[in-house]
């Protein structure tokens, strides 16, 4: 469920709040006062209720912002986060997904990485956004219990291998099913 843009008084200008409808004020998110990262300030992400249920989602919430694709067309572009985790019985998610007119044509969230807890860690997402692509979205997520912090984002172009998953061929194959 995509809350909209956070209120007008927000630290975060430009981030959204995401939260599944079951996890309703489960979670809160804010700018650390005691966290940082080599002098930078620190997103967190902090769960408020004890999770004893299988989590039925990449994540519970996130914090995300979405932007118009239009200058990274035809570039392949790196999210690059410095994120800490404390105590998460679930996962921590960073996120990235590039989209067109009909959903995603490429995600990397990070599933299944077992981003658990860990101190500082480097973690990046590569995606080709292709010319079709409308929107890119960027950020954190987290599910199960804990907290989170992310510090020194970064989105940049990057020649690096991608890391995510492309929803589509870009030509028909295998028409004759040899392969």
């Amino acid at each position: 469920m995509l809350q909209g843009p956070l209120p007008p008084d927000s630290h975060l200008k430009g981030w959204k709040w995401i939260e599944d409808v079951w996890s309703e004020g489960d979670y809160e998110y804010g700018i650390s006062d005691d966290v940082e990262y080599h002098g930078h300030k620190c997103l967190y992400i902090r769960s408020l209720v004890d999770y004893n249920r299988p989590d039925m989602f990449f994540f519970n919430v996130a914090l995300a912002q979405l932007f118009v694709a239009d200058q990274y067309r035809g570039k392949r572009m790196k999210f690059s986060v410095a994120i800490k985790t404390d105590a998460v019985n679930g996962s921590a998610t960073v996120i990235m997904s590039v989209i067109g007119n009909c959903g995603a044509v490429a995600y990397d969230f990070t599933h299944g990485r077992n981003i658990t807890a860990m101190d500082w860690k480097r973690v990046d997402l590569v995606l080709d956004v292709q010319m079709l692509s409308t929107l890119v979205a960027v950020g954190i997520g987290m599910s199960g219990n804990g907290q989170i912090w992310a510090s020194d984002l970064r989105f940049e172009e990057t020649s690096d291998p991608m890391t995510g998953t492309k929803n589509y061929q870009d030509e028909p194959t295998n028409f004759n099913f040899n392969e």
